[in-house]
């Protein structure tokens, strides 16, 4: 096949950079001691009080707290005990130091939920607040994801079209089709490996499908043409070539580190291969294209004050309320609280009247500020409750906007739609997506009111 004739390999479409995955571990002081007793004593009294009443307790039953922050008990996994925050922005899993003491006694998962809602800065700033008086500060990376998003249709790559400096019997391709349409394709192995994969086909069974319409769409992409994933995952055994030993090497690196993976494994014209030297083949200029694009200054530059962090990250949806509705139902009974349908009755009476005492509250953990500029134009800013002032995020999730803001929002943008119906499709787009969080929400009875 004539790739060339069926595939503009010399378009150069919209990109989208960024860290999709890191993980690292914590150096730990002489307090750690300390912390792993109180984990450890908050599940276990929670496991004795279960047991006491005859109930199988499970793993969601324990919430342990560090700090000011509630953590899930996941299990014990690789040695480690692990937990993760309510949203699953990120997993800690926390060692016996007095054992396998060649590995560090702390170990961090940032997973895309948290990178794509906080940023990286925010979360590490927050880890690194709940636990300070246990760390030295010095954070080694294990793994990381760099990866582009690209506003194209990459179906048509295969296996054959790629060239490596490393040698083929240390690669291991992996191709999967769907009615004859690639959707994923992976190249190398640990330490190093390269996935391309349709981010729409992936959405469509992803828990954090509205969280990423929300990102693409505040970074100029379309929601209606194909959107790909080019990542290179790292790990540390890989990233150690390049002198690349903490968070903050890795940070400072990652631009010229993805380049050099577009380097290592190329995407060349198939007419250009020769079997004698196949790394003489010409780079696809699309390869080159995304290669030069990989710029995470503005990427990186997503970031969350801290108090900010702290009083908005419980993300809460019906799923999280049942489950929270059994956990405290099971917690009642090992408490020996009698659970009876007159008791729920009493409660859903109690519930609905806190419910319209405290309807769409206007209240919030900061204050809105309008500046108006001499040229007609308005700037909204906000002012913290610790007297900072900031401008809100570039993306703000819906999911995580109260009712009021939600409302809103939501007035604003069909206000702007009647009076110029030509609005950009990221308006219209941001407008489908308000509707069907008020839908959820069950509030349209609070529109214009």
């Amino acid at each position: 096949m004539n790739v060339q004739k069926n595939v503009k390999l010399f378009d150069k479409p919209k990109t989208i950079s960024g860290i999709d995955t890191l993980y690292y571990f914590l150096e730990t002081n002489k307090r750690y001691d300390d912390l792993y007793l109180n984990i450890l004593d908050q599940i276990e009294t929670t496991k004795e009080r279960y047991e006491k009443n005859y109930i199988k307790i499970k793993n969601k039953d324990i919430i342990i707290t560090l700090k000011d922050l509630t953590l899930e008990f996941l299990g014990n996994a690789e040695g480690f005990i692990w937990l993760q925050d309510t949203n699953r922005f990120f997993k800690i899993g926390f060692k016996d130091p007095y054992t396998n003491k060649n590995l560090h006694n702390i170990r961090v998962q940032l997973l895309a939920d948290g990178i794509y809602t906080f940023g990286i800065k925010s979360l590490l700033t927050l880890i690194e607040d709940i636990l300070q008086d246990f760390t030295t500060g010095y954070r080694p990376v294990t793994r990381a994801d760099l990866n582009t998003f690209v506003q194209y249709d990459m179906s048509f790559v295969n296996k054959d079209m790629f060239v490596t400096r490393k040698q083929k019997s240390a690669l291991i391709y992996k191709e999967h089709y769907t009615s004859k349409r690639l959707e994923t394709i992976y190249i190398g192995k640990k330490p190093f490996m390269l996935r391309i994969y349709d981010k729409k086909v992936e959405m469509l069974n992803s828990s954090k499908s509205a969280l990423m319409q929300e990102f693409f769409l505040n970074n100029g992409f379309s929601l209606e043409e194909t959107i790909f994933n080019i990542e290179f995952e790292m790990h540390r055994q890989y990233l150690k070539n390049y002198n690349i030993d903490t968070i903050e090497d890795l940070l400072k690196n990652a631009e010229s580190l993805f380049k050099k993976a577009m380097d290592e494994i190329r995407l060349v014209l198939p007419e250009t291969i020769k079997e004698k030297n196949r790394y003489r083949a010409k780079t696809v200029p699309l390869w080159l294209h995304i290669k030069n694009s990989y710029e995470i200054k503005e990427f990186m530059q997503i970031q969350t004050p801290l108090e900010r962090i702290k009083s908005k990250s419980y993300l809460f949806n019906e799923d999280m309320f049942i489950q929270e509705h059994i956990r405290l139902a099971r917690k009642a009974k090992a408490h020996n609280i009698f659970i009876t349908k007159e008791l729920y009755e009493e409660l859903f009476k109690k519930v609905q009247a806190s419910l319209k005492a405290n309807s769409y509250s206007k209240e919030h953990f900061y204050t809105p500020i309008i500046i108006h500029k001499q040229n007609g134009e308005t700037e909204n800013l906000r002012w913290l409750q610790n007297g900072e002032i900031i401008k809100p995020l570039k993306s703000r999730s819906i999911k995580r906007l109260s009712n009021y803001e939600l409302l809103q929002e939501y007035q604003k943008i069909s206000k702007e739609l009647n009076e110029n119906s030509n609005k950009n499709d990221f308006i219209k787009a941001r407008y489908q997506l308000l509707y069907k969080e008020i839908v959820k929400r069950n509030l349209e009875a609070e529109i214009n009111i």
